[in-house]
């Protein structure tokens, strides 16, 4: 596992610090979302720790950002007004012509 901090600005010009590198194969780039050096080191360790348990449990390391992801949509999708049962406008039923 080969995982680094990158400097802030130094990739994308992402205000904050970034762990990039590969593990298990995989390439791994991940905001710390800290502008702090220490507050980034911390964060490494915390997740390098992280993906050695998910390893050893046998959990891959795409379910970590998955995870990640499904959250953002299940909340952005409880900010969506309930659906209704009704139509918006006129429907018409289709019938075909016989011929």
């Amino acid at each position: 596992m080969t995982l680094r901090l990158v400097p802030p600005g130094q990739r994308k010009n992402n205000p904050y610090w970034l762990v990039y590198g590969r593990w298990r194969g995989r390439v791994i780039e991940r905001s710390t979302r800290t502008t702090e050096e220490a507050a980034a080191r911390r964060f490494l360790r915390r997740y390098e720790l992280e993906l050695n348990t998910r390893a050893a449990a046998g959990i891959p390391a795409e379910t970590l950002d998955r995870t990640d992801e499904l959250a953002a949509v299940r909340a952005a999708m409880a900010r969506l007004p309930p659906l209704t049962r009704r139509p918006a406008g006129n429907v018409i039923a289709f019938r075909p012509t016989k011929k």
